[in-house]
């Protein structure tokens, strides 16, 4: 990957379907170095790929951390409630290690995690608003990936601190176009190629591919 800095901050990645931004994800998963758990879905809903040990609990990522693993596939038959007890584990971790364990989160099809909903006390997207807005001071990074911004949460989307856009929809398009400062610049790109935006707007980096080996 030409990349930026894999540790700049929490990161929300959207894109069209098959325009890069999934392989990115599996990339920043497989080579940041920080321990990194991706929540992945059970069923039709899984993404394929994903480096690590497969796991389907917290006390499996345990023994894998203490067997020296550092990524980990979380294939959960539940994520609003495992992302829940993801957050407060790691909160715990970052309290026992006095916040020198870094870790991250990763979750694809963030829309249906943390839905753009009036209603209260959603566990899912309640949880993605408490990583995105109090994971860094632990050392817990939160990355979100989507291709349907509109359905994501609106707090959720401000509270990131940096946006990777990939080629979007006209719709798409009309609900990112606020948040950056140049938005034809993502047009200009080679295929599967992204944009780093930061979170007051401006332009970062060009140029994000992933390697081809996590397509």
């Amino acid at each position: 990957m030409s990349h930026w800095s894999y540790d700049a901050g929490n990161l929300i990645i959207i894109g069209r379907s098959q325009t890069g931004k999934t392989s990115t994800g599996r990339e920043i998963h497989a080579e940041n170095n920080r321990i990194s758990i991706w929540l992945n879905e059970r069923g039709k809903h899984r993404v394929p790929n994903v480096a690590g040990k497969e796991v389907r609990g917290i006390k499996a990522i345990e023994s894998g951390l203490a067997a020296g693993e550092t990524k980990f596939n979380f294939l959960s038959s539940d994520r609003e409630r495992d992302i829940e007890r993801l957050q407060n584990w790691a909160w715990d971790k970052a309290e026992k290690f006095d916040r020198e364990m870094p870790m991250q989160i990763v979750a694809d099809e963030l829309q249906r995690l943390a839905p753009n909903t009036g209603k209260k006390n959603l566990d899912g997207r309640d949880t993605v608003r408490m990583l995105l807005k109090e994971g860094m001071k632990r050392g817990v990074k939160f990355i979100g990936i989507t291709q349907d911004p509109v359905s994501v949460d609106r707090q959720s989307r401000s509270q990131r601190e940096y946006l990777l856009l990939f080629p979007l929809a006209k719709e798409q398009s009309d609900t990112i176009r606020d948040y950056v400062d140049n938005l034809d610049i993502v047009k200009q790109q080679p295929e599967y190629t992204g944009v780093v935006f930061h979170a007051d707007g401006r332009i970062v980096q060009s140029g994000i591919k992933a390697k081809g080996k996590y397509a």
